[in-house]
């Protein structure tokens, strides 16, 4: 897992991890970085002039902890997401945290076992949460909605758009949804209705992975940035293993 940093006009990845390893979804709360790895770790650092991450966290009961996000409480949550029919189902986890130090997991709980099939990626965008889901096979990738509930527990699950390939992370931009398509090797502008607003042509990436919009100093907000994986298991290869800027004509 790297910073990605400006070294005097040029771009430069700085790792944030001693070692390697298969890291997931990531999180901000404050300026304390999240970061979930497949194998059931949870990592975490504070963002300053130079910041490293450590293994805060073993989740329990996980099979394969992916995307995450953070509510406006500062609780974080996290798909799990293995195929239906292996135990543990697909699921969202819910972590909380010491009020006075961010580095404690206090509570694990099982926020949403229902209505998932194959879950990757996690957003929220202060009322509701969106998670993206698939069959895992291709045949059809969705993205879905989960209300919250007023005690705070998972609401309704509806699905807002599904169309072909698996789908891996999404984000929120303003009003409207960044999703990646990972099989199709898209990006999909949706507004929360799951209505397609714009959508790039297929194979414009390789295996699109995490999808978020740019922020300055580093990126203009017009920039998307997609890190794009290529080749599951594969971290050396020039297919995919980069992470690219897509800026509209």
């Amino acid at each position: 897992m790297f910073e990605i940093v400006d070294n005097n006009g040029l771009l430069e990845a700085v790792p944030l991890v001693a070692g390697t390893g298969n890291f997931t979804g990531l999180g901000l709360l404050g300026d304390t970085l999240y970061a979930n790895t497949l194998s059931g770790e949870l990592y975490a650092g504070t963002v300053d002039a130079d910041p490293a991450l450590v293994k805060i966290y073993d989740y329990v009961g996980a099979a394969m902890p992916n995307g995450m996000a953070i509510d406006n409480n500062g609780n974080l949550y996290t798909v799990d997401g293995p195929i239906t029919g292996l135990p543990p189902a697909p699921q969202v986890l819910k972590l909380q945290f010491n009020p006075s130090d961010p580095f404690e997991v206090v509570e694990q709980t099982v926020w949403l076992n229902s209505s998932l099939q194959f879950s990757n990626g996690l957003t929220y965008n202060g009322e509701a949460f969106f998670i993206t889901d698939s069959n895992g096979t291709g045949e059809a990738g969705s993205v879905r909605r989960i209300d919250i509930n007023s005690d705070g527990s998972a609401g309704a699950v509806t699905t807002l758009y599904t169309g072909a390939g698996i789908l891996d992370d999404l984000s929120v931009v303003g009003d409207k949804l960044l999703v990646s398509g990972f099989q199709n090797g898209d990006i999909i502008l949706l507004d929360q209705n799951g209505n397609v607003e714009q959508q790039t042509t297929p194979a414009t990436f390789s295996s699109a992975s995490s999808v978020q919009a740019g922020e300055p100093p580093l990126f203009s907000r017009d920039d998307i940035l997609v890190t794009e994986k290529g080749l599951l298991n594969d971290n050396d290869s020039n297919v995919g293993n980069v992470l690219s800027v897509f800026r509209a004509n």
